[in-house]
Parts: structure tokens; sequence; C-alpha cells
């Protein structure tokens, strides 16, 4: 049996009717002969709803969860009793979609007049349909020729998504790190390094000729294993534990980096992502999280007392 503290957030019903419909939904859930809840004990706050279970499936339960919020319209965490004691010191961000609303490499296939075989290169290669390391190699091909003023012209176009910076700038005061693991491209994480001073970036490189993109990309790719080995660089660089990491992404190339944190996090992810996620951020914004890690907090001292 394992021991689970699920945390609701941004919730769009108050919480009397979450409550009630959460429990309901649960309920049916139990029909499941692969999920028994032994426990389930709810408390609230204006903010967020906790429940604790006690439970046989996490798995089971995960996927669960990830349909009522989708139905309930809801975020959420799901943490065990270990990651209820989460101190975070160093948080890794992907870049796109994540830190910012766009795709890079699509806004430079815009530039190149492709971006429709590239945008669908994209999505599917995010849905974990495709090879992530020839998806890429495919799209930069269709870049050759690109002059590179067109990536000065992408650089003005980036923003980042509402609530990154009031989040990073919470967890730099609290004299954490932030950095980023991407597929995406080192000149545009750079350039986002500006606004924020991320103590770490590791992204893919493209190869020019000094005038124009050659269509290609150095090796070896940033992909799914290597962003997680990012992770777990770090980490040791700074001799953290496990449960002082965090990790945030979107997309499938995501998911080994969720996993090698203490907390993996979904932000307006793919499906797949959500489903394996610790933690699910759909309706609300990135600094959402200040309040959840704080209400993690006051969980663990609370239960020390």
């Amino acid at each position: 049996m394992k021991q689970l503290q699920l945390f609701l957030f941004n919730f769009r019903s108050n919480i009397s009717t979450l409550t009630v419909s959460l429990e309901q939904a649960l309920q049916q859930a139990l029909n499941n002969p692969e999920l028994t809840v032994e426990t389930l004990r709810f408390e609230h706050t204006q903010d967020f709803l906790k429940c604790r279970l006690t439970v046989t499936s996490t798995k089971q339960l995960r996927t669960a969860i990830a349909q009522m919020a989708q139905d309930l319209a809801f975020d959420y965490c799901l943490l065990t009793d270990q990651q209820a004691q989460l101190e975070p010191k160093l948080v890794v961000f992907d870049m796109d979609s994540t830190l910012i609303p766009i795709e890079v490499i699509d806004q430079l296939g815009e530039q190149a007049q492709v971006k429709a075989q590239i945008s669908s290169v994209t999505e599917a290669a995010m849905r974990g349909e495709l090879d992530f390391n020839q998806s890429l190699i495919q799209r930069v091909a269709l870049l050759k020729g690109l002059p590179l003023t067109a990536i000065e012209q992408v650089k003005l176009q980036l923003n980042f998504n509402p609530g990154v910076e009031r989040f990073c700038h919470s967890i730099l005061a609290a004299e954490g790190d932030v950095c980023i693991a991407s597929g995406g491209f080192t000149p545009f994480a750079k350039h986002l390094a500006r606004q924020i001073p991320f103590a770490e970036i590791h992204a893919n490189n493209l190869l020019d000729d000094n005038e124009v993109l050659t269509g290609e990309v150095t090796l070896p790719i940033v992909n799914a294993q290597v962003k997680a080995e990012s992770l777990r660089r770090w980490r040791d660089k700074r001799h953290l534990g496990k449960m002082q990491t965090v990790a945030i992404g979107d997309g499938a190339n995501d998911l080994l980096m969720l996993q090698e944190a203490g907390l993996g996090i979904a932000y307006k992810a793919k499906p797949a992502v959500n489903e394996q996620a610790d933690c699910v951020i759909r309706y609300g914004e990135m600094d959402s999280l200040i309040d959840l890690f704080a209400a993690i907090k006051n969980h663990s001292l609370q239960n020390r007392n």
C-alpha cells in the first residue's frame, strides 16, 4: 500500500462542489479492480483541496485522476510521502512551449516558408510518435539556406509564458537555481537568459557558414536521454538530493527528465505527459507553483508536529 497526497488547485468550481464531484469520481474509479483506495480524507483551504489516499496502484490512480482533472477542470499534484518533503533548489525547464509559448523551429520554418512541413513533424515528435533525433534532423534540413538574420528576427518574437518570470524569481530568491535543458536551440535559450539568470543551459546548436544555415545540427542531439542526464549532472554538481529537484516540460521528450527529478511537472502538456507527471498544470499559469510549493511545505511541517 502507498500513502499519497493529492493537491488540487486552479479549479473553476467552488470547494464544496468540487469535493463532492471528486469523491463521486473516485468512487466510480474504484470499480476498476486494479485500483483500491483504503483511505480517503479531504481537507481544504481557499486555494487548495487536499486529499489523502492509501492505494494499491499508483499508476491506475494517476490515470484516473488525469481523466478527472480534464472532466472537472482542475490542476493537481499527486505526491508520495517522500515527495511531500520537497525542498526545490534546482528547477530545470524545457524551453519551447514551456518557458515560451512557441516552438522556435516552427517560427524559423515560417521564415524559410516551410512552416507547415516543420509544424506537422514537431507535433508528431512532441506526442512521441516519431524518434526525436530523426525528427529534428529532418526539420533542420528544411532550414538549409536560411539567412542568419532570421535567427535575430525570431529572437524578437520571444516572450515568456505568463507567470514564468515571477516563479523563476521566487526560486532565485530562495537561493535556488533555474536551468534550461532543451531540444531547441542555444541562441534562443541564451537570449532568454538575458532576462532571467539561468545557471545552466544545454540545447542544440545549428550549423552555419557565417551567412546561412547549412541545414545541419551539431551532435550529439539534446534528446530525452540527454535532458535527463543534464538534470542529473547539474544536481550532482550542486550536491543536491533528488527531492531538491524539479523538472517542467510539455512534450514526450521531457518524460525522462520529469522522472529523474524529485517532482515532474507537466505544463500545458501533451496527454501522454499528463498521464505520467506528478503535477499537471492545464488551467493556471506557471506562478501558481509558488503557492503550491508553499502548500506542500506547510503540509510537511504540519505532519512533523
